[in-house]
């Protein structure tokens, strides 16, 4: 009996073991997806990989061939190559001049914004989107309806106008509703490239990003890249 229960307590302490490197090791692959992506193609010689990640904390150094192991184990799902397949096939468009105004909420702001919506020429191409949270109200709106903006400026408490925004409207095929991790990978992906997002709004398929000029360059030739590669 007792040789049992040693056994058993062997197993069960290598298995916690085996899940916490496994946590660790999702957490490693999230924060760097090219790696997975490189993984999935075999690509990437374990051992080495192995090594670099005990260095990043993963795992401890006595615990090499349990992270081997678990790489070699590790449930890849096809979910990635399905969004790059459906990234490949996104449309890309920019528009310049955009100002983000942050109005505190207040039910008469709402009112008077309806009231604006017949001034908007959408056939023309103007911007205006409204967003309504839980504190605040945020308007996107073309910086040259200079008329509007100041209006409700005076008339409302705006905590936070944001200047020199350009929109990247991003329009996915059909199918990227129904498919997982898109923005999350794209996110990523702008993340690892030092790009600051200012605001993200979505209307399935499209996702749009608005950021200070000084971004977008960058950002869309990296939408390009990932589109074209």
């Amino acid at each position: 009996m007792g040789h049992k229960i040693e056994k058993y307590i062997k197993y069960a302490t290598l298995y916690i073991i085996m899940s916490q490197i496994e946590h660790l090791l999702r957490g490693a692959l999230a924060k760097y997806p090219e790696i997975e992506r490189c993984l999935q193609k075999g690509m990437v010689n374990r051992r080495s990989l192995a090594r670099y990640l005990i260095q990043e904390g993963v795992a401890k150094s006595n615990q090499m061939e349990a992270l081997i192991a678990t790489l070699r184990r590790f449930d890849f799902k096809k979910h990635p190559e399905e969004r790059l397949e459906l990234i490949k096939h996104m449309k890309i468009r920019l528009k310049e001049g955009i100002v983000i105004l942050d109005f505190e909420k207040q039910k008469e702001l709402v009112q008077e914004v309806k009231k604006l919506v017949d001034e908007i020429d959408y056939d023309k191409g103007d911007t205006f989107k409204l967003v309504v949270g839980s504190e605040s109200v945020k308007i996107f709106i073309d910086e040259g309806k200079k008329e509007i903006i100041e209006s409700l400026s005076r008339r409302f408490h705006l905590k936070k106008r944001y200047k020199q925004m350009d929109e990247i409207s991003i329009l996915f095929p059909e199918k990227a509703i129904e498919t997982k991790g898109i923005i999350a990978f794209l996110s990523r992906v702008l993340v690892l490239h030092d790009v600051l997002i200012t605001e993200m709004l979505t209307a399935s398929p499209e996702l749009l990003l608005y950021l200070k000029s000084e971004h977008t360059v960058k950002t869309y030739d990296l939408l390009k890249q990932l589109r074209e590669h």
